[in-house]
């Protein structure tokens, strides 16, 4: 079972929801001209990518290793250069409402609903529908989207025989988590090393409360408090803009409770493995906050490792947050090039109990 929540713009927790039912892997897949696009998806699925003859696009097939509860198909399309975060996902949204009311035309009377997906590498939008009509050996269920992953866009769609749900948040997760990695992406200055910096750990009050927070907002995020406006206060700033403002990152948050509540998912236990460490850099502080949760749905165990970005700007007394799993390379180099390269972060992992 793998949620989207904390891969979504929300970039603020420590973990997504675990993969209760679900361990997964990154698997990379080379693009002609645009670098490597790093998918994390459950490791039971197998998959075929395939090449467009002019290089303008590319596509992966993942199906499961064993049955055929769904299959789901991922194009990989190239936007012409230069263009903007705007003007793409203008196009994605118009894209996807065409194609939804294309598939409302086979799947018989339903309301169509189109709604907003955020990831750290982008935005984009998608629907999900039901055949009225379901004829035995046939797909009944169908979600499909656009999602930009860096400078491409994902267009998806995946078909199933169940509900569908656990297959679809798998997909939505491994593409709101995607990356580009690539050989001097971000600023062309040399990121600072960590034996430079001012390292150490936090003070018994600054581990007490930051501890504190990112316990406050992992509850948010599961239903066991209501705060959500805390949850948004203590988000990083660039990472609310990069959502779509405040508006739309209730909207993930409130679908995200909505979610956890859906599966049953409680924690079972939060923990925080060793204390935060705290990274003075040339602009800013960070907080280094790993955790360790166990989470329960009905019956079925996980934990997952995992950390927590504080980021403390200037002379600023708050601390805002970005979830671990957002931190890729290519969001530190662009928001955050003081940060040092080669900092040995905490582990991530999530396994079944």
């Amino acid at each position: 079972m793998n949620c989207q929540i904390w891969a979504m713009p929300l970039l603020l927790m420590a973990c997504a929801l675990p993969a209760v039912a679900e361990d997964t892997t990154v698997r990379s897949y080379q693009l002609p001209s645009r670098g490597t696009l790093e998918l994390r998806v459950p490791v039971s699925w197998q998959d075929e990518l395939q090449q467009s003859e002019n290089g303008e696009s590319a596509a992966i097939e993942f199906r499961p290793k064993t049955g055929e509860a769904f299959v789901a198909d991922v194009t990989i399309l190239y936007p012409p250069r230069p263009n903007t975060s705007s003007s793409i996902q203008k196009v994605i949204r118009a894209n996807v409402e065409k194609e939804g009311h294309k598939w409302l035309k086979a799947a018989g009377p339903q309301p169509l609903n189109i709604k907003p997906i955020s990831g750290t590498s982008g935005n984009g939008y998608y629907f999900s529908l039901s055949e009225a009509s379901y004829k035995p050996g046939e797909y009944q269920h169908i979600a499909a989207g656009m999602v930009q992953v860096g400078d491409v866009v994902a267009a998806f769609q995946i078909f199933s025989n169940d509900d569908g749900a656990t297959a679809v948040q798998s997909l939505l997760a491994a593409l709101t988590t995607a990356t580009q990695p690539r050989s001097g992406a971000g600023s062309d200055v040399p990121a600072p090393l960590a034996g430079d910096m001012q390292i150490g750990d936090a003070t018994a009050d600054e581990s007490r409360l930051l501890s504190s927070e990112v316990r406050r907002m992992t509850e948010v995020m599961f239903g066991a408090s209501d705060d959500v406006a805390f949850a948004i206060t203590a988000t990083y700033p660039r990472a609310i803009e990069f959502s779509g403002g405040e508006g739309a990152l209730r909207r993930v948050i409130d679908a995200a409770r909505a979610s956890a509540l859906q599966r049953n998912l409680k924690i079972e236990s939060f923990t925080f493995p060793s204390p935060p460490r705290i990274v003075h850099a040339a602009q800013r502080s960070f907080a280094i906050v790993a955790t360790r949760m166990i989470v329960d749905s009905d019956g079925a165990r996980a934990e997952s490792l995992s950390f927590t970005i504080g980021i403390r700007e200037g002379d600023a007394n708050a601390w805002t947050y970005i979830g671990g799993r957002a931190w890729t390379e290519n969001l530190w180099r662009e928001w955050f090039p003081d940060f040092p390269a080669d900092y040995p972060f905490p582990a991530i992992s999530t396994k079944k109990l």
